[in-house]
Protein backbone atom coordinates (compact mmCIF):
# COMPACT_ATOMS: atom_id res chain seq x y z
CA UNK A 1 0.00 0.00 0.00
CA UNK A 2 2.87 2.38 0.81
CA UNK A 3 4.34 1.86 -2.65
CA UNK A 4 0.96 2.50 -4.30
CA UNK A 5 0.55 5.79 -2.41
CA UNK A 6 4.10 6.82 -3.26
CA UNK A 7 3.51 6.04 -6.94
CA UNK A 8 0.17 7.89 -6.96
CA UNK A 9 1.82 10.90 -5.28
CA UNK A 10 4.68 11.01 -7.76
CA UNK A 11 2.36 10.55 -10.72
CA UNK A 12 -0.01 13.32 -9.57
CA UNK A 13 2.90 15.69 -8.91
CA UNK A 14 4.32 15.06 -12.38
CA UNK A 15 0.92 15.55 -14.00
CA UNK A 16 0.44 18.81 -12.09
CA UNK A 17 3.84 20.10 -13.17
CA UNK A 18 3.16 19.18 -16.79
CA UNK A 19 -0.27 20.78 -16.68
CA UNK A 20 1.19 24.08 -15.53
CA UNK A 21 3.27 24.22 -18.71
CA UNK A 22 0.26 23.44 -20.93
CA UNK A 23 -1.84 26.61 -21.02
CA UNK A 24 -4.96 27.71 -22.83
CA UNK A 25 -7.89 25.98 -24.46
CA UNK A 26 -9.45 24.89 -21.19
CA UNK A 27 -12.60 25.43 -19.26
CA UNK A 28 -13.21 27.95 -16.55
CA UNK A 29 -16.23 29.06 -14.62
CA UNK A 30 -16.58 32.66 -13.58
CA UNK A 31 -17.65 33.61 -10.09
CA UNK A 32 -17.24 30.79 -7.66
CA UNK A 33 -20.17 28.46 -8.04
CA UNK A 34 -18.77 25.71 -10.18
CA UNK A 35 -18.25 24.45 -13.62
CA UNK A 36 -21.67 23.79 -15.11
CA UNK A 37 -21.10 21.48 -18.08
CA UNK A 38 -17.37 21.29 -17.33
CA UNK A 39 -16.88 20.64 -13.62
CA UNK A 40 -13.06 20.38 -13.90
CA UNK A 41 -10.40 22.21 -15.89
CA UNK A 42 -7.90 20.41 -18.11
CA UNK A 43 -4.95 22.16 -16.44
CA UNK A 44 -4.27 24.07 -13.24
CA UNK A 45 -4.31 27.28 -15.30
CA UNK A 46 -7.95 26.67 -16.22
CA UNK A 47 -9.06 24.93 -13.03
CA UNK A 48 -12.72 25.55 -12.32
CA UNK A 49 -13.29 27.76 -9.25
CA UNK A 50 -15.22 26.38 -6.26
CA UNK A 51 -16.12 27.88 -2.87
CA UNK A 52 -16.66 26.21 0.49
CA UNK A 53 -20.01 24.39 0.42
CA UNK A 54 -19.64 23.26 -3.18
CA UNK A 55 -20.26 19.72 -4.36
CA UNK A 56 -18.09 18.78 -7.33
CA UNK A 57 -19.39 15.85 -9.38
CA UNK A 58 -17.21 15.04 -12.35
CA UNK A 59 -16.93 12.14 -14.77
CA UNK A 60 -13.26 11.40 -15.31
CA UNK A 61 -11.55 10.82 -18.62
CA UNK A 62 -9.30 7.87 -19.18
CA UNK A 63 -5.67 8.63 -18.21
CA UNK A 64 -6.27 12.37 -17.84
CA UNK A 65 -6.40 14.71 -14.87
CA UNK A 66 -9.01 17.28 -13.97
CA UNK A 67 -8.46 20.36 -11.78
CA UNK A 68 -10.59 22.37 -9.38
CA UNK A 69 -9.40 25.65 -7.87
CA UNK A 70 -10.53 26.24 -4.29
CA UNK A 71 -11.49 29.75 -3.23
CA UNK A 72 -10.49 29.30 0.41
CA UNK A 73 -8.21 31.70 2.28
CA UNK A 74 -4.70 30.49 3.17
CA UNK A 75 -4.53 28.95 6.63
CA UNK A 76 -8.25 28.07 6.79
CA UNK A 77 -9.37 24.51 7.53
CA UNK A 78 -10.91 22.50 4.70
CA UNK A 79 -12.85 19.26 5.00
CA UNK A 80 -13.32 17.07 1.92
CA UNK A 81 -15.73 14.15 1.56
CA UNK A 82 -14.70 12.10 -1.48
CA UNK A 83 -16.63 9.25 -3.09
CA UNK A 84 -16.27 7.40 -6.38
CA UNK A 85 -18.90 5.65 -8.49
CA UNK A 86 -18.43 3.41 -11.49
CA UNK A 87 -20.82 1.89 -14.03
CA UNK A 88 -18.52 -1.14 -14.30
CA UNK A 89 -16.24 -2.82 -11.78
CA UNK A 90 -14.60 -1.12 -8.83
CA UNK A 91 -12.84 2.09 -9.83
CA UNK A 92 -10.14 4.04 -8.03
CA UNK A 93 -9.32 7.71 -8.30
CA UNK A 94 -6.11 9.50 -7.36
CA UNK A 95 -6.73 12.78 -5.56
CA UNK A 96 -4.15 15.41 -4.82
CA UNK A 97 -4.39 18.66 -2.88
CA UNK A 98 -1.92 21.06 -4.48
CA UNK A 99 -0.29 24.42 -3.82
CA UNK A 100 -0.51 27.12 -6.49
CA UNK A 101 2.89 25.95 -7.86
CA UNK A 102 1.70 22.34 -8.24
CA UNK A 103 3.49 21.06 -5.13
CA UNK A 104 1.92 18.70 -2.62
CA UNK A 105 -0.22 20.56 -0.06
CA UNK A 106 -0.88 17.60 2.21
CA UNK A 107 -2.92 15.04 0.28
CA UNK A 108 -1.89 12.47 -2.31
CA UNK A 109 -4.26 9.53 -1.90
CA UNK A 110 -6.32 6.97 -3.74
CA UNK A 111 -10.08 6.65 -3.17
CA UNK A 112 -11.99 3.64 -4.51
CA UNK A 113 -15.66 3.13 -5.24
CA UNK A 114 -16.03 0.67 -2.36
CA UNK A 115 -14.59 3.02 0.31
CA UNK A 116 -15.45 6.75 0.45
CA UNK A 117 -12.91 8.87 2.34
CA UNK A 118 -12.86 12.14 4.30
CA UNK A 119 -9.90 14.47 4.71
CA UNK A 120 -9.16 17.45 6.94
CA UNK A 121 -6.66 19.86 5.39
CA UNK A 122 -5.42 23.42 5.69
CA UNK A 123 -5.35 25.80 2.71
CA UNK A 124 -1.67 26.47 1.89
CA UNK A 125 -0.01 29.87 2.13
CA UNK A 126 0.97 31.76 -1.00
CA UNK A 127 -2.03 31.46 -3.24
CA UNK A 128 -5.02 29.41 -4.22
CA UNK A 129 -5.14 25.68 -3.66
CA UNK A 130 -6.13 23.07 -6.20
CA UNK A 131 -7.60 19.59 -6.32
CA UNK A 132 -6.29 17.23 -8.97
CA UNK A 133 -8.21 14.04 -9.73
CA UNK A 134 -7.61 11.22 -12.19
CA UNK A 135 -8.83 7.68 -12.62
CA UNK A 136 -6.18 5.13 -11.64
CA UNK A 137 -5.57 1.73 -13.17
CA UNK A 138 -7.96 0.27 -15.74
CA UNK A 139 -10.44 2.90 -16.87
CA UNK A 140 -13.94 2.12 -15.64
CA UNK A 141 -15.69 5.40 -16.49
CA UNK A 142 -15.54 6.60 -12.89
CA UNK A 143 -17.29 9.66 -11.54
CA UNK A 144 -15.88 11.42 -8.50
CA UNK A 145 -17.95 13.45 -6.05
CA UNK A 146 -16.15 15.85 -3.71
CA UNK A 147 -17.98 17.88 -1.07
CA UNK A 148 -15.93 20.91 0.06
CA UNK A 149 -16.73 21.97 3.64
Amino acid sequence: MKHTRLFVGIALSLLAACSMVKKGGGTSAGGGGGGGDHPLGDTMADGVMYDRGATITAPLGCHTSGYAKLQIAPGEAIHLDVSVSSPKDQACVGIGFLKDNGGDAGLMEEVCSDAPESYDLTAPEGGPSFLQVSENGVCQGATVTIVVK
